[in-house]
């Protein structure tokens, strides 16, 4: 996390595999840092999580492959997060995965990236958020934001922290790794809501969500700050996103507005049916994303449940009246064991992916990227993958990580397996801040 003195810290070190604990590695005193120097590595992650599996639109700002923040995406292009992750040179890219680096996920370049403008060097609580803009639409849904003023109610509700930090107090251990907490507020300030511990190095611009009476789950905090304890066992807290959420819509319709594309939202006058409302029957056309045909009143009568089987490409999308839906009959049906013969063929390891049944036979799509299954009994991994568990009784090949070497300084390098791409990691940022106020940047 950003921040402009640095007293003493400790420093988290990637080691081996899917579950190892890191070493630490002290760095010295009083470091001083420009907010102008590019990314600053973050504090502020989950103690005492569990893996977040199904957080997909919850991110981690990169510098070339190295997290120093988090975020949550707002809209298709548009990624919310803390004002201090983006005060000097904007990240390189951001990585939607669950494990960066064991798990490949997806790393899609950043056009810009645009702080608050009442944000104060000299008081980053004063208007801690900030937004980073995607070069391209992000294939994961988006997080709505909550837009409702928050107030005393809140105190003793549950909030659900999510993010990318340190996974234990003193700063130390699994970084990089998506995870999430659910604890109580404690405290409704006019800017802030805090918690009891929570966050620690790396969380910071990740997400507070509040599931709300109506069920919807909204983020209504950023995480920002620490109060007292550089070894992140002192209370926690997050910037209110209700106080500057008029701010937000703008920067959303500014950088990404509405648009015919898949950008979960529905927009009018498309040329042809915007995927995000295709059962609309107002704009011509029958698509074959409606799920419920008869329920559009472009598609032609007799495509729904309930009445004569109507075969081929008459309908949109098998008619359920048909019986089974994966045999050749002119639609490619997701999800199909064996695959639809309808559907085009396979991708190849190592291609993007949004699911499975997207990959060729014998692969599973794992954060983003589809993967090589294998038998632990009779291993198929090239010489650079190792065969390791993934799923409850599924095994896939991937590239094993190398113990951490510490280097000069605070800095550490993994060295580069066969094949494979080597990681850095500069842990000197990675650091929980002293700071002289009563708050310190998570």
């Amino acid at each position: 996390m950003r921040s402009l003195r640095v007293r003493r810290a400790t420093v988290g070190v990637l080691a081996l595999a899917l579950a190892l604990v890191l070493g630490l590695a002290a760095c010295a005193e009083s470091v001083e840092t420009s907010a102008g120097s590019g990314p600053a590595l973050s504090t502020s992650e989950i103690i005492g999580g569990k893996f977040a599996r199904e957080d997909l639109a919850v991110v981690a700002l990169v510098a070339g492959r190295r997290p120093f923040c988090s975020g949550t995406l707002v809209s298709s292009r548009v990624v919310l997060t803390a004002g201090h992750c983006v005060t000097g040179a904007p990240p390189t890219g951001v990585y939607f995965g669950s494990w960066l680096p064991l798990f490949p996920g997806e790393i899609v370049p950043v056009e810009s990236a645009t702080l608050h403008p009442d944000y104060r060097i000299d008081d980053f609580r004063f208007a801690d958020i900030g937004v980073v803009v995607l070069a391209r639409r992000a294939k994961v849904e988006p997080r709505p934001f909550n837009v409702t003023p928050l107030g005393p109610a809140l105190v003793g509700a549950d909030v659900r922290l999510v993010g990318f930090g340190f996974q234990q107090v003193g700063a130390h251990g699994i970084i990089g790794q998506r995870m999430e907490l659910t604890l109580p507020v404690v405290l409704v300030a006019e800017k802030e809501l805090e918690y009891y511990r929570g966050s620690c190095n790396g969380d910071s611009g990740g997400p507070a969500f509040h599931r709300f009476a109506d069920g919807v789950e909204r983020v209504v905090g950023v995480t920002s700050f620490g109060r007292g304890d550089p070894r992140c066992s002192g209370n926690s807290g997050s910037h209110r996103v209700d106080r500057h959420a008029a701010w937000l819509a703008a920067e959303i319709a500014r950088h990404d507005p509405v648009s015919c594309e898949r950008d979960y939202r529905c927009a009018d006058g498309c040329a042809a049916p915007d995927p995000d409302c295709p059962c609309r029957g107002d704009d011509g056309a029958c698509s074959a994303l409606c799920d419920d045909p008869a329920a559009d009143r472009d598609c032609p009568l007799g495509c729904g449940v309930g009445d004569e089987c109507v075969s081929g490409a008459t309908c949109p999308a098998p008619d359920p009246d048909c019986g089974d839906p994966c045999g050749a009959e002119g639609h490619c049906v997701p999800g199909c064991t064996p695959r639809d013969p309808d559907c085009p063929p396979g991708l190849a390891v190592a291609a993007v992916c949004a699911a499975s049944w997207e990959c060729a036979d014998e692969l599973l799509c794992l954060a983003g990227a589809c993967t090589l299954t294998c038998d632990p009994a009779a291993p198929v991994c090239d010489v650079d993958h190792e065969c390791r568990a993934v799923l409850p009784e599924r095994f896939a090949c991937l590239v094993p990580v190398a113990p951490a070497e510490v280097a000069d300084g605070c800095s550490v390098a993994v060295p580069r397996p066969r094949g494979g791409v080597s990681v850095l990691l500069l842990a000197a940022g990675w650091l929980c801040f002293a700071a002289c106020t009563r708050h310190e940047r998570r």
